[in-house]
């Protein structure tokens, strides 16, 4: 199934982890996520915004006693024009979401392996992400199938390995591992979502071949 991939709209939480200072709220260490991005200008078409610096003010909280961080797994208009309160949202995070466009639809294909990844390169074995399709010919490919609303063929596409790089992902001898790529702009549907991932098996099997022998459990 295909999602629409988020633009740098997840401004309560875009930072990944705490602190023990976060979590204390200490000034000098800086504020918790959300407001530490609660206080930067929201540029929803472009990269999450840098953090700004921390004001020697202690910040107000959204529901006390409740925390002071919010998780907002929904789309930058659902969550400032919709679930938040009206006085809650700065007036310019507000205007600056009608320049919000939406990213390219993601597909992405899950895979539980019964051994490590036959790649023919010897160097991407314990490479936790790998970039496939990544040639200059192959991008300028990709990106013209994505700009003429085409499923790409050969995409370009980003592959985790994901035992490789925690052991505790699966049984040892074993590889948790997932690809993804893009659909074209608009293009949402499950029959396109399923042909691109059948694509991307093909680009891994080119790059490790007997890959799909290896697979024994697949999701997208």
């Amino acid at each position: 199934m295909s999602y629409p991939f988020i633009n740098a709209v997840e401004t309560f939480f875009w930072w990944g982890t705490y602190s023990a200072d976060h979590d204390r709220g200490d000034p000098e260490a800086g504020w918790p996520p959300l407001w530490a991005s609660w206080r930067c200008r929201c540029k929803p078409s472009t990269a999450p915004p840098t953090p700004c610096a921390p004001s020697s003010t202690r910040p107000p909280t959204l529901f006390p006693g409740r925390g002071r961080a919010i998780v907002a797994d929904v789309s930058a208009p659902d969550l400032y024009r919709r679930l938040l309160p009206a006085d809650a949202v700065p007036a310019s995070v507000l205007s600056s979401l009608t320049d919000f466009v939406w990213d390219l639809p993601t597909v992405k294909v899950n895979y539980a392996l019964a051994g490590p990844i036959p790649w023919r390169s010897v160097s991407l074995r314990g490479a936790g992400t790998v970039h496939l399709g990544a040639d200059a010919d192959a991008l300028v490919r990709w990106m013209a199938d994505l700009t003429a609303g085409t499923v790409p063929r050969h995409p370009f596409m980003l592959f985790g390995q994901m035992s490789t790089a925690d052991p505790m992902r699966s049984p040892q001898g074993t590889e948790s591992a997932w690809a993804y790529s893009h659909l074209p702009r608009g293009v949402a549907d499950d029959g396109s979502a399923r042909a691109l991932a059948a694509a991307i098996d093909l680009v891994v099997e080119q790059h490790a071949p007997g890959f799909g022998d290896h697979v024994i459990a697949r999701s997208e």
